[in-house]
């Protein structure tokens, strides 16, 4: 029991030794950028590391904000949603806006819109012949149907609240791994879970990453909206509120909705590029 403590104690004081490096603990002028593998957001594997849509935005953002240092790191979405609460000098842009959240995360104004989350599942599952969308709630009810889900990830309002509503159902599967929903799609391939919650443009991206193009497809999901919202955040913070009132006024100046969207779509099949490219022009002059 004295060794477990020991290894305990040593453990929580290297993890503080390296948040102190990276500024976490008090540096005000230090920002520490928080990534997740979030293609095509944020790229952190393979040759187009660091060339996705939030990477170019982060880049651009730290060309601008002059005054501070920067640091990335790449942390899983449990680990991102920590660090916030905690109160650190941290920086994330491909959030989602929760109640939840907002007791502890300052937004920022519209960063990006995308088509909603759905139900990917593999196109040989005759369950799902002839099916564009599905109810959440029922595949819920399939005895043994697996869903799998990324750990402190945010899927939108409708598929968020029937999650929280059904925390411990033993068809829901959480994996916590820096590989995203790479990972999610690998289990899947192998039979391991029958579907992942995701957007259609991740699998765009895993099918040309992993090889397993029109072995599966989306289902969109009927408790969701058509589009997701997603804003930069920072702590709820005297810092964080500077730094999101900063951010905004560099999101005006170049208009930072349009700029995301349209590097969205050779992401998007055709059919959804008709269709999210008209809602997203809507939303161009309003913010």
């Amino acid at each position: 029991m004295k060794t477990k403590a020991f290894l305990f104690l040593l453990l929580s004081l290297s993890i503080f030794v390296c948040e102190s490096d990276y500024g976490w603990a008090g540096d005000d002028d230090t920002i520490l950028w928080l990534r997740s593998h979030f293609p095509p957001y944020y790229i952190t594997k393979g040759p187009d590391a660091g060339t996705g849509i939030a990477d170019r935005v982060e880049s651009m953002l730290q060309k601008e904000l002059t005054n501070y240092k920067h640091v990335s790191m790449e942390a899983n979405w449990k680990r991102v949603m920590q660090l916030m609460k905690t109160g650190a000098n941290v920086v994330s842009l491909t959030l989602l806006k929760t109640p939840d959240r907002e007791k502890y995360i300052e937004f920022s104004a519209l960063t990006s819109v995308k088509p909603t989350n759905g139900i990917c599942v593999r196109a040989d599952d005759s369950r799902f012949e002839g099916v564009d969308a599905i109810s959440f709630n029922r595949l819920l009810g399939l005895e043994g149907f697996k869903i799998g889900i990324m750990h402190g990830r945010s899927y939108g309002e409708g598929i968020d609240a029937l999650l929280k509503k059904n925390v411990n159902h033993e068809n829901i599967i959480v994996r916590s791994s820096p590989d995203g929903v790479n990972g999610l799609f690998q289990m899947q391939m192998v039979g391991r879970i029958d579907a992942v919650v995701c957007y259609p443009q991740e699998i765009k991206w895993a099918a040309d990453q992993l090889v397993f193009t029109h072995k599966v497809k989306q289902l969109r999901v009927t408790e969701q909206e058509y589009l997701n919202f997603s804003y930069s955040g920072a702590p709820k913070t005297a810092w964080g509120k500077k730094i999101i009132a900063e951010i905004n006024n560099i999101y005006k100046k170049h208009n930072i909705l349009k700029i995301t969207s349209i590097a969205l779509e050779p992401y998007l099949d055709e059919t959804t590029v008709r269709w999210y490219r008209k809602e997203a022009e809507k939303l161009y002059s309003r913010n």
